[in-house]
């Protein structure tokens, strides 16, 4: 299969394919004309990097994943992801705070210091 062939039915571009090749991700074969020619493995290898690039894993992440089998990259993205939940469910509760204490016309020292204890809380618990 030629390239053309290849981003059409991964819905991948033609660019991010030359690139994963150009990274050591893939090794495409030539024929005779000098044309890339991907193969079943190839397929297999940008499906591998596709899926992978959807969950936001950066080129280097992915290539110490298949190339180095670096599987302690998942738990890392894992905790990334805990990290970036924490501070969206800590942001709902602050924008719900700020908005109670507007609706009843409350100064906005307290929250101010209840923010600052969350963020110190979270730094603790990362660090555990």
């Amino acid at each position: 299969m030629h390239i053309q062939q290849v981003s059409q039915q991964l819905h991948l571009s033609r660019k991010a394919i030359m690139v994963y090749e150009q990274k050591g991700l893939i090794h495409p074969q030539k024929d005779q004309r000098g044309y890339r020619t991907y193969q079943k493995e190839d397929i297999e290898r940008l499906l591998q990097i596709k899926c992978l690039r959807q969950l936001d894993f950066s080129i280097s992440e992915i290539r110490d994943i298949l190339l180095h089998q670096r599987y302690d990259i998942f738990d890392l993205k894992k905790e990334e992801y805990e990290k970036k939940i924490f501070d969206i469910e800590t942001s709902l509760q602050y924008i719900d705070d700020v908005k109670r204490n507007f609706i009843q016309n409350q100064k906005c020292f307290h929250l101010n210091e209840q923010l600052e204890q969350t963020k110190q809380l979270k730094n603790v618990q990362l660090s555990a």
